[in-house]
């Protein structure tokens, strides 16, 4: 309902555990020490240790890359978002939407089939 801003999306972004349970319920083997975690850098950098994949062949990702909060995306006649997060790392993109929930924010995107009502989810800690 509204529009977020960079100073919002800096810091560490934490998977939910809800989450981690579904990646786990679709044979994810998560490694103890593994942290689930991004952090946005105010220079636009950012450090993704976390999952890929989502909804099947989910495999865990510990990269730097670089990401970008985008407003009013999307293609001519579809629906526009207000606000995405895009992280890119070598060859490849991540998107996630953002919401408010109890007043705070999470990043999300859906797992799997979006039929099926399930989300990852992020949320900020601190």
């Amino acid at each position: 309902k509204r529009y977020a801003t960079e100073k919002e999306i800096i810091g560490r972004w934490s998977l939910t555990a809800r989450t981690l349970a579904l990646a786990k319920r679709d044979g994810y083997a998560a490694v103890a020490s593994a942290q689930h975690e991004i952090v946005f850098h105010g220079d636009g950098t950012c450090d993704f240790r976390s999952i890929t994949e989502f909804g099947q062949n989910v495999a865990y990702l510990d990269a730097h890359g670089s990401w970008k909060l985008e407003r009013d995306v999307g293609l001519p006649g579809e629906t526009k978002r207000k606000n995405e997060v895009t992280i890119r790392i070598k060859d490849r993109a991540i998107g996630f939407f953002l919401t408010e929930e109890e007043g705070r924010l999470l990043l999300w995107d859906f797992w799997g089939d979006p039929d099926s009502w399930e989300f990852i989810k992020y949320e900020k800690r601190g």
